[in-house]
C-alpha cells in the first residue's frame, strides 16, 4: 500500500458522501481511506460507507466500539493502517473541515523523503474559515506551545498531518498524555526528532467552541511536557532518537530455533498424545519440562523429559513457587520459569491430550502469513473453514457477525516477525461448551497460509500449541485466581494488548497438532465458561482504555498495569496481584543465567 488516510467520523450522514468522492479523486488504486467509527455514530454513516466499502476496495471501514475518546479513534485507525502496510498515513479530520484536495501536497512532501509533514494554517497560502475564539486559541496555544517546548512548528495545534510508517510507530510506542485534542500537539513535539515540514491548509468550519474541561486538560498536559523537558535538560539526558523496529526481512521460518524447549502441566503418567510429543521434540533436540501437581503423577517415565513434582516444585528457587494454588493449570508458570532458566531461546507449551501432527516443525519468529483486514474481533478459525465454529473466548455475540469471520482466501502471504504464534488443532478443537454441548463432532480445519492478525484486531488465543520468544515471556503468565477455563484465555486478550505496543501482530497456523481430548463434564465446563461469556468483551474494553509504553523494557511492565487495571476494575481480586508481582521478578532471576553466559 501507498497512502492509508485515517479519518475519524461521528454522524456523518449528510457529508459522507462528499468526502469520500473528494478524497477518492486525490487516491490511487493502491491507496486506502481507514473510516473509524465507534458507538458515539447513532446516524447512518456506518451503512453507507459499508455500502461503499463494498464498492470500492479503496474504502475501509473500522467499526471500534471499545474506543473511550477521540485518541482512541486516531490511534485505532494509525493501527489499521499500520497493519494494512501504509508505506504514508494521513491524517484527516471528517465532516470537511480539512480539504481532501490538499492530499497532493503532502503526498508530494512526503515523496522527498519526509518522516513528517504537518499541515499550517498560520503560513502564507495557509487559511482558517470560522469563529475568531477558535482562531485566538489555535494560534495562542501554539505559540505558547513552542515557546516552553523549544519547538518550531507554526501549527503546533492542527490535526491535518502524514507520517512515514517508522514516524507512526514511535508515535504508538511512546503514546500520549493527553485524551482530547492537545495529543496533536504531543505528537508534533515528538515529530521534532524527526526529518519534517509543513505545508499551507485550509480549515473550514470547526465547531463554535471549545469546552473547558478540554482546555484545562491542554494546559495541564502541555505544562507536564514542560516539566519532563526540563528534567532531562538538567539531567544532561536528551530525548533517545527514535529506533525503528527490527525489520522483519530475518531469518526464513523454515529455520528451526535454537534452544527450543516444551512445557506442559499433567496429573497423569505420559499418554500416548505425549509420547508423541517426546519424539517430536527429540528429533529437534529440544527438552521437555513436565510440572506435576497435588493429584499426581508419582512417576513421568518419558525420554527426554524432565518432570517436576509437587514436592520438588516447591523447593524451586522462585518466589512463585511457594505462592501458587495447588490443583490449578497455573502451576504450568513453573514449567515456563524453567524453561528459561535452561536459556530457551523458543519455548513451545502444550498439553497432554495434543499430539503433534504430521504439519508439526519447529517454527522460527519469522513467519510467512496472509495479513487479515482489521477489525474489533476476527474469529480465525473462518479461515480455515467455512463451517460454523469458533475459538473458545470468543464473545457469543461475534459468532454470527459476518465481519468476524471474513477473510480473503486469496491475500497474497507476506513476512512477519510474530514472537507469540498459535497452532490450531485437528479432531477436537478447542472450542468453548456452547459448541461441545451442540455441534460437538471431530473435526478438521482445511490446510491453508498462515494468518496475522494486526494490533487492534482481538483473537482468543489458548496454551495448546502455542509458541513464544524471548522479549515476549514476561506475557506467559497464567493467572490463578480465575476458573481453569479461562486462564489462558484471559492471559490471551492481555498478552495481545501488550504485544501491540511492541509493533507486532499475533499468528494463527493451519493445524498442527491432534487433540485426543481428555474426559470432561461439559456442563462443568460451561459453567466455569461463564465469565468469559459475560466479561470477555469487558475486559477487552478495558485493556483497550489503558495508555501503556512502547519497547521491550516495558513488557513487564505493561504486564503489571494491566492486571492493576483489571483488578480495579474486579474482574480479578486483589490476591492475583502479588503473584504477578512475583512472577515478574521470577523472569528476570531465571533469565540470569542466560545473561551472563552472553
Amino acid at each position: 500500500m501507498r497512502l492509508g488516510v485515517v479519518t475519524p467520523l461521528a454522524n456523518e450522514e449528510a457529508t459522507i458522501g462528499e468526502l469520500l468522492d473528494r478524497a477518492l479523486a486525490h487516491l490511487t488504486a493502491d491507496d486506502r481511506i481507514f473510516c473509524v467509527l465507534d458507538n458515539v455514530s447513532k446516524d447512518r454513516t456506518r451503512e453507507l460507507i459499508s455500502a461503499r466499502a463494498a464498492a470500492d476496495p479503496r474504502v475501509v471501514l473500522v467499526w471500534a466500539p471499545e474506543n473511550r475518546c477521540v485518541v482512541d479513534a486516531y490511534f485505532r485507525g494509525y493501527r489499521a493502517a499500520l497493519a494494512a502496510g501504509c508505506k504514508w498515513i494521513l491524517e484527516m479530520d471528517g465532516g470537511l473541515s480539512h480539504q481532501p484536495e490538499a492530499i497532493p501536497l503532502f503526498v508530494r512532501e512526503m515523496e522527498k523523503g519526509y518522516d513528517y509533514v504537518g499541515g499550517c494554517r498560520f503560513m502564507p497560502g495557509g487559511g482558517y474559515t470560522g469563529p475568531w475564539s477558535r482562531y485566538v486559541i489555535s494560534r495562542g496555544g501554539g505559540q505558547l506551545a513552542n515557546l516552553l517546548l523549544g519547538t518550531h512548528m507554526r501549527d503546533m495545534t492542527g490535526g491535518f498531518e502524514c507520517f512515514s510508517r517508522r514516524a507512526l510507530i514511535a508515535v504508538l510506542e511512546k503514546g500520549v498524555r493527553s485524551r482530547a485534542h492537545f495529543f496533536q500537539t504531543e505528537i508534533k513535539l515528538l515529530m521534532h526528532e524527526f526529518k519534517w515540514t509543513e505545508v499551507p491548509i485550509h480549515y473550514r468550519n470547526p465547531s463554535k467552541s471549545v469546552g473547558k474541561a478540554s482546555l484545562k486538560e491542554a494546559f495541564r498536559n502541555l505544562f507536564a511536557l514542560v516539566k519532563e523537558r526540563r528534567f532531562t535538560a538538567a539531567s544532561n539526558k536528551p530525548v533517545a532518537p527514535h529506533v525503528p523496529p527490527r525489520p522483519v526481512a530475518v531469518p526464513k521460518p523454515e529455520t528451526p530455533p535454537s534452544g527450543l524447549v516444551g512445557v506442559l502441566t499433567t496429573i497423569q503418567p505420559p499418554t500416548a498424545c505425549v509420547r508423541t510429543l517426546g519424539d517430536v521434540l527429540a528429533a529437534a533436540g529440544a527438552p521437555l519440562v513436565v510440572i506435576g501437581d497435588k493429584k499426581g503423577p508419582a512417576r513421568f517415565e518419558q525420554p527426554g523429559a524432565e518432570f517436576v513434582p509437587l514436592a520438588q516444585q516447591q523447593q524451586l528457587p522462585f518466589k512463585l513457587a511457594a505462592a501458587l494454588p495447588t490443583g490449578h493449570y497455573a502451576r504450568k508458570n513453573l514449567g515456563y520459569l524453567l524453561a528459561i532458566r535452561k536459556g530457551a531461546q523458543c519455548i513451545y507449551e502444550t498439553d497432554d491430550d495434543n499430539a503433534p501432527n504430521a504439519h508439526w516443525k519447529p517454527r522460527a519468529v519469522t513467519t510467512r502469513a496472509q495479513a487479515a483486514a482489521p477489525r474489533v474481533w476476527m474469529n480465525v478459525y473462518r479461515a480455515f473453514t467455512k463451517e460454523n465454529i469458533w475459538p473458545r473466548g470468543l464473545p457469543l455475540n461475534e459468532v454470527t457477525n459476518p465481519l468476524a469471520g471474513a477473510h480473503n482466501p486469496a491475500t497474497p502471504e507476506s513476512e512477519f516477525y510474530c514472537p507469540i504464534q498459535q497452532g490450531l488443532a485437528d479432531v477436537a478443537p478447542d472450542v468453548d461448551a456452547v459448541w461441545r454441548l451442540i455441534l460437538d463432532r471431530p473435526f478438521h480445519f482445511k490446510r491453508g497460509a498462515s494468518v496475522w492478525l494486526p494490533p487492534g484486531t482481538w483473537c482468543p488465543f489458548n496454551s495448546q500449541t502455542t509458541w513464544w520468544w524471548p522479549e515476549v515471556y514476561p506475557l506467559l503468565y497464567l493467572p490463578s485466581h480465575c476458573s481453569f477455563r479461562m486462564t489462558d484465555i484471559w492471559r490471551s486478550f492481555v498478552a495481545q494488548r501488550c504485544l501491540w505496543e511492541l509493533g507486532h501482530g499475533l499468528v494463527f497456523h493451519a493445524a498442527e497438532a491432534d487433540q485426543d481430548r481428555n474426559a470432561h463434564n461439559l456442563m462443568r465446563d460451561f459453567t466455569d465458561e461463564i465469565p468469559g461469556y459475560t466479561q470477555n468483551a469487558a475486559i477487552v474494553a478495558r485493556l483497550t482504555d489503558l495508555s501503556l509504553a512502547g519497547g521491550r523494557e516495558n513488557v513487564s511492565g505493561n504486564l503489571l498495569k494491566c492486571y492493576e487495571a483489571l483488578t480495579a476494575a474486579g474482574f480479578f481480586p486483589k490476591d492475583e496481584l502479588p503473584l504477578v508481582r512475583a512472577w515478574a521478578d521470577d523472569v528476570v532471576a531465571a533469565a540470569k543465567p542466560l545473561a551472563r553466559a552472553a
